[in-house]
């Protein structure tokens, strides 16, 4: 399956959409969001006057909390990405990203960096997207839909090794 190469030109739509899939994925976020979406419903069927949560009574000021929790997670997420994105040139343009049985070539206009199956902190597949960090924290997303099947799976394998 190795050699082969990847041209990517990501969008500030697919950047944006990859960033909130990457912070929804985090288990803490899960949770907050969760416990955020169960007041919610609970505060919502009290004042329709189903209790759910027993003698609980909501007020406006916790309501209003957990709604803006549920908006502003999303969309301070959704502005950081978009700042970000348009700060950082290196994302901006094509990125060639080469794979060899012996590693990972990640070239652009003015970079390479080169990296050994063994250096690669990880490599993830997630919502259509192809996460690939060479260190923990800082990583290159590539949309899945630029890669086979096949290609998928022979990186998946190289990093399991």
């Amino acid at each position: 399956m190795f050699p082969f190469t990847i041209s990517s030109l990501l969008t500030k739509k697919e950047y944006t959409k990859a960033y909130i899939a990457a912070i929804y994925r985090k288990p803490l976020t899960l949770v907050i969001t969760g416990a955020c979406l169960l007041v919610a419903i609970s505060d919502l069927l009290q004042y329709c006057g189903i209790p759910l949560l027993g003698t609980y009574r909501p007020d406006l000021t916790n309501t209003l909390l957990v709604a803006f929790a549920l908006v502003a997670l999303p969309l301070s997420s959704w502005m950081r990405a978009s700042r970000y994105y348009d700060a950082q040139k290196k994302i901006q343009q094509v990125i060639n990203y080469q794979f060899t049985d012996e590693g990972l070539t990640i070239s652009g206009d003015k970079f390479t960096d080169q990296y050994t199956w063994q250096e690669l902190h990880k490599i993830r597949v997630y919502i259509g997207f192809v996460y690939i960090y060479p260190v923990q924290g800082m990583g290159y997303v590539i949309p899945q839909k630029t890669f086979t099947t096949e290609q998928v799976a022979a990186i998946q394998q190289k990093m399991k090794r």
